[in-house]
């Protein structure tokens, strides 16, 4: 958040560290789907939250979205500041709503 006033491009919120942005495009389905895929990868003991990205240009042109500076719950509750241990995750499961994506991927 230091660095968030020098940044030249827009900032996309996906989630926040304790709440959820519903998406309805494929962007946002895509990040949701992953962070789904992490608490189903790690048997609920770790959560992937405070997801934003930007968009940058490849050398072909072409656009991609970057994530960076994610948190994380995990049930020890020790892995950064905002760590809120097993209540952040028990927030990111019931604050979670499936999608094609999750569909897809059977989460």
């Amino acid at each position: 958040y230091i660095v968030e006033k020098l940044r030249d491009t827009a900032v996309r919120k996906f989630t926040g560290t304790m709440d959820q942005v519903t998406a309805n495009d494929k962007v946002g389905g895509t990040v949701a789907a992953l962070a789904h895929w992490i608490i189903s990868d790690t048997a609920c003991q770790m959560a992937l939250v405070d997801l934003q990205a930007t968009q940058r240009k490849r050398e072909d042109g072409s656009l991609v979205w970057v994530l960076f500076d994610p948190m994380a719950h995990t049930i020890q509750g020790s892995s950064n500041l905002g760590d809120h241990g097993p209540d952040g995750i028990r927030t990111f499961i019931d604050g979670h709503t499936c999608n094609i994506i999750c569909q897809r991927f059977k989460l």
